[in-house]
């Protein structure tokens, strides 16, 4: 988890240097129409590989050598009919949509998949193996080419279609990096045709699930074009606050479920342990969550200004609403990872369409009721924590974990960073602002500077104030955190937080 945790932070300041530069570059439109175009491609792909991939990991190292053949070679077909299938349709969509540029966008996310197919099925083989730091290691060089593309190809005046390029950059480099590193052709093994139709029997829940998770992430972006009226400046402005806080939310949840599944399988035949990793995977990831997720929202007022002077102001609100939320989603991704664990794959398609199924019916009707940004942010927030907290309850009681160990893995870690965020904004309200305004005894510092010093304040209290009541209040929760802590840092970590060593 050590590996793939440093990965998401190089990924995540990859991620945001992008950000910057794309909110430099594309307007809040250019956001709308490809937020869209990415959630129609997705809805179309149904699954990437056709759901091998999670097959291979569920099937673990006894079943890998049989499968990989004819997995990867179903894989690969699969992914090329996918492909020529959204070619077919892109222009016809882009016409009823009234967005040509929707058009290109779908045609180059389209041939991503037959290129990234390689890629993701060594991606598999690694998790197989457990082998998380070649694993991290790659997906990092992978994310880190998407983001370089990104900014060349916006710098180059690609416009909306710079993410789409490097989309399949990405997918080039992953497919290559891979092979490097593995050394193994799955194209060299027999494809064995006849065994195909039984592997998609055995893959169908798996491909069906994937095509719901994708609605708990892209769906509101693929209703809202088709659904309501809301123009696609506000849509864009949804879809760059959704955007900036995934960076965090979204990556520690399929970080979870990539590093998590292999490993809960191994302890299929130990529930009871299975049940106990289970917990201090949720009381470490809903406190981690928790403080980064509001410490975010807290400091986006400032933070916007400083680096975009007022053009995204609009996505400001929404940030902090969900920051609020956002810790929630998090626990998708242990879930998810349980229920592929231990094979129940048809609990795992369902349980995931009612998610995705519902973010993307609150998030219509709230902009059915009300199209401004913030109402996109409360309705899809809203559905965030109800829904997760209901599934975590009772997916965990299968395991033996009752409602009140669940609620209280969770509650108390998110309700103290909501407090300290809390805090932080009224001291940045009543104090900072009035000594940085005219007449203050700040009113000198410069404008740029201010905003520094206020985002430093947002964040850094809300992190401080967080730790310091999980210190007395949840220590428990914190020894988790700090369990899964490099083994060099831990001493320091330990020290600063005056938290000895346990003795066992």
């Amino acid at each position: 988890m050590i590996y793939f945790t440093i990965a998401i932070i190089l990924s995540k300041v990859a991620t945001t240097l992008t950000q910057v530069v794309l909110g430099w570059v594309l307007s809040p439109a250019d956001f709308g129409i490809f937020s869209a175009a990415t959630a129609l491609a997705g809805f179309l792909m149904v699954c990437r590989e056709a759901g091998v991939r999670e097959l291979l990991i569920q099937r673990g190292p006894e079943g890998y050598d049989d499968l990989i053949g004819p997995g990867f070679w179903l894989a690969f077909w699969y992914n090329v009919l996918v492909a020529c299938i959204i070619s077919a349709l892109a222009f016809p969509i882009a016409r009823y949509l009234d967005a040509p540029p929707i058009a290109p966008i779908l045609l180059v996310l389209a041939w991503t998949l037959p290129i990234g197919a390689v890629g993701g099925i060594l991606a598999a083989s690694m998790r197989v193996r457990l082998m998380f730091r070649d694993f991290s290691s790659n997906m990092t060089t992978s994310s880190l080419a998407r983001q370089a593309a990104t900014i060349a190809f916006a710098f180059s005046g690609f416009g909306v279609m710079s993410m789409a390029w490097a989309a399949m950059v990405a997918s080039a480099t992953e497919s290559i990096t891979a092979f490097l590193r593995m050394k193994e052709k799955p194209w060299r093994k027999p494809a064995q045709v006849r065994r195909w139709l039984g592997i998609l029997r055995e893959s169908r829940w798996l491909m069906f699930a994937s095509l719901a998770n994708f609605a708990v992430d892209w769906g509101p972006f693929l209703a809202l074009p088709l659904v309501t009226m809301t123009s696609k400046t506000v849509q864009g402005y949804f879809s760059f606050a959704w955007s900036i806080t995934a960076q965090l939310g979204i990556l520690l949840a399929w970080g979870m479920m990539l590093i998590l599944t292999p490993v809960l399988a191994r302890m299929n035949d130990d529930r009871e342990r299975q049940g106990a990793a289970v917990v201090r995977a949720l009381r470490a990831v809903m406190m981690l969550g928790s403080v980064g997720c509001l410490a975010l929202g807290a400091a986006m007022e400032p933070i916007e200004h400083f680096v975009w002077k007022g053009k995204w102001e609009q996505s400001v609100l929404p940030v902090l609403l969900l920051g609020v939320f956002f810790p929630w989603r998090i626990t998708f991704g242990l879930t998810s990872a349980l229920l592929q664990a231990q094979g129940r794959f048809k609990r795992y398609a369902v349980v995931t369409l009612f998610e995705g199924a519902g973010l993307t019916l609150f998030v219509t009707i709230a902009a059915l009721l009300d199209p401004r940004t913030d109402a996109l942010a409360w309705g899809g927030g809203l559905w965030l924590a109800i829904s997760r907290l209901v599934i975590c309850v009772i997916e965990f009681r299968r395991m033996g974990v009752s409602a009140r160990i669940t609620l209280g893995s969770t509650l108390p870690a998110w309700t103290i960073a909501l407090v300290a965020a809390a805090a932080a904004l009224a001291l940045d309200a009543f104090v900072m602002r009035p000594l940085l305004a005219p007449g203050g005894t700040l009113a000198h510092v410069p404008v740029r500077l201010a905003d520094l010093l206020r985002a430093g304040l947002l964040g850094g209290l809300t992190v401080l104030l967080s730790v310091l009541a999980y210190r007395v209040i949840l220590r428990r929760h914190l020894e988790d955190a700090l369990s899964i802590a490099p083994a060099k840092l831990q001493p320091l970590a330990r020290k600063l937080l005056r938290m000895p060593a346990p003795t066992n």
